[in-house]
């Protein structure tokens, strides 16, 4: 309704395919207790004010969508609770209303904090790599995690998605099945929402990389959330300002899906021109899959596959000066079955060179990487050429 973010943000983080069905209908429950807190009284001032500052966060941290969705999705959660709690939501005072607000804001900067994507006030707080990349799914097993990296980062993920769960039994409890079925806005939401994140899992199930990415990408415009806010504000709404935002929310949103980095192709395969994260998803998965295929294993060592890696750049590990490129990993043991397990298991230094280039003026870095000796580093010269 107010907030462009679709689906894969929050499904970003889920990358099996059940979790990325929970997800579309957790974020379509989320969305949908928004609408309820809100209804028809928002004030299109209120309206307008939260869709600019949606989308100065949206800008200023173009990459941090976990962090978008963290932050605006504690907003949510406790809209939900605050709605589950109390008789009529529309009572709740505006100090409670700006609390909520505030309280998302501060979501914001403390997930940015540990996720590496620190905003420049910030940038004398420093935490353990370790955190990062347990909270992003990257080294879940055979980490050792340090206890202030657990408590600023683990638990209180854990708690936040767990309140959001309180919160949306209570809600299905107080409201009932019924109701929720009959609900135009929700079922509008969660068709979409869920579609998209049953459609967009079928080819990762099967193990179609590439194809699951474009699948991500055009299904961006015609399946994600904001969309159906958008129409629904259209379709539904009674104000015409408030459809006059529903228009205006779609059109941001389908000019931002269209103005994406576009295509290019390297050694056959397609990657994203500038959007290293992206692109890393796909090298990595699509690399891992097929050096492991190509000598017959079902284990592989780091440094090995970081070989394969940079050899598909034109370079060899020899040429690599900088220790964070070249550091030796134990080998880890697993099963080969794509990015899933390449995400889980592996520190990734190459993650750390095509993922940290900076692309977006406005979004400051972290200052846990060394960035002079990597800026400088071979392998980030050659990547520069073909993606900067």
């Amino acid at each position: 309704m107010l907030i462009t973010i679709s689906a894969e943000h929050f499904i970003f983080m889920l990358r099996n395919p059940i979790p990325n069905s929970l997800g579309g209908v957790y974020l379509a429950l989320v969305f949908w207790s928004l609408f309820k807190f809100l209804n028809e009284d928002i004030s299109p001032k209120v309206y307008l004010l939260l869709l600019i500052f949606s989308f100065t966060l949206s800008i200023t941290h173009s990459i941090s969508t976990i962090a978008m969705f963290i932050a605006l999705g504690s907003v949510f959660m406790l809209l939900m609770i605050h709605e589950s709690i109390l008789k009529s939501s529309r009572d709740a005072s505006k100090k409670t209303f700006m609390l909520i607000i505030l309280s998302g804001v501060v979501v914001y900067f403390w997930w940015t904090y540990i996720s590496g994507h620190t905003p420049k006030i910030l940038d004398i707080l420093k935490t353990g790599l370790i955190a990062t990349k347990l909270i992003r799914g990257y080294a879940v097993m055979k980490t050792k995690i340090h206890f202030f990296d657990l408590v600023i980062g683990v638990i209180p993920v854990i708690i936040y998605h767990i309140l959001a769960l309180i919160g949306i039994a209570i809600l299905l409890f107080r409201r009932g099945i019924k109701e929720i079925v009959s609900d135009k806005i929700l079922a509008l939401t969660i068709l979409i929402g869920g579609s998209y994140a049953v459609l967009g899992s079928i080819p990762r199930l099967l193990g179609f990389a590439l194809l699951a990415h474009r699948w991500w990408y055009f299904s961006e415009m015609f399946l994600s959330v904001p969309v159906a806010i958008g129409v629904s504000n259209i379709l539904i709404h009674k104000s015409k300002l408030i459809k006059l935002m529903g228009v205006i929310t779609v059109a941001i949103y389908f000019t931002l899906t269209l103005t994406e980095p576009q295509y290019v192709s390297i050694d056959g395969m397609s990657y994203y021109e500038k959007d290293s994260f992206r692109y890393s998803l796909i090298l990595s998965e699509l690399q891992y899959t097929n050096f492991a295929k190509v000598h017959n294993i079902t284990c592989v060592s780091s440094d090995e596959y970081y070989a394969y890696v940079l050899s598909i750049l034109g370079m060899k590990t020899e040429e690599i000066n900088d220790e964070l490129l070249t550091r030796s990993f134990e080998t880890v043991k697993c099963p080969v079955i794509g990015i899933r397990t390449y995400m889980l298991f592996h520190p990734i230094k190459v993650h750390q060179f095509v993922y940290k280039v900076p692309y977006n003026p406005l979004r400051i870095l972290s200052p846990r990487v060394e960035w002079n000796k990597i800026y400088s580093s071979n392998a980030l010269n050659v990547f520069r050429k073909i993606y900067i």
